[in-house]
């Protein structure tokens, strides 16, 4: 499934089951191994089970690989992989997050105006905010990106305290076919098509 000059995206499952989309590029291939470099740091350990998704011939696939040693120093975020099993379909992406923590997109959380958001989906979006808020409570929420504007009270779904004393809060838009859900999956959509066009061009 996999070239070199590949742009793609990588998924690490955890215990809290958030799907987050980070990408990266494939920027080596020896031996059956894959060397990547990702837009941000994602430290993983030897033997980390991820899925990898990229576009091949205008399909968008996922194929299941195996951490290995970091790549070379040089290569900043880099790390290696080793696929496994075959590459299947993976079109239905709508639950899908996607990271963009290196954007600087920033949003209104309730009374705070600067928080920043760290990853995008079609059904709610995850931020970094300084005020507490309780799970399962609703939040006012507002940020624009790509022209589209989020605006709706949206459901505080996960809570993790940061090591600065900040909380890391992952939100639902609840109501289907609203303006806020349409703007997200709008945004998520663009943001998805941006970053693997400018992975190919670099």
């Amino acid at each position: 499934m996999l070239a070199v000059g590949t742009p793609l995206f990588l998924l690490v499952p955890d215990s809290s089951k958030t799907r987050v989309l980070h990408p990266g590029k494939v920027v080596g291939f020896d031996g059956g191994i894959f060397v990547v470099q990702l837009d941000e740091p994602m430290p993983l350990a030897e033997g980390t089970d991820v899925v990898a998704f990229a576009c091949v011939r205008n399909k968008f696939l996922q194929q299941g690989a195996i951490v290995g040693a970091q790549g070379d120093a040089a290569i900043e975020n880099g790390l290696t992989l080793t696929l496994v099993g075959e590459a299947v379909s993976a079109e239905s992406r709508q639950t899908y997050r996607v990271s963009v923590a290196v954007a600087n997109f920033k949003a209104a959380i309730g009374k705070e105006t600067d928080c920043q958001v760290v990853d995008v989906s079609p059904e709610g979006f995850a931020a970094i905010a300084k005020a507490e808020h309780r799970i399962g409570s609703n939040v006012q929420v507002n940020f624009s990106v790509e022209g589209q504007t989020v605006s709706a009270a949206a459901r505080v779904q996960t809570v993790k305290t940061r090591d600065d004393g900040k909380f890391r809060y992952g939100f639902l838009i609840a109501q289907k076919g609203t303006p806020a859900r349409k703007a997200l999956q709008a945004i998520s959509a663009a943001i998805q098509r941006q970053q693997l066009k400018r992975l190919s061009a670099a």
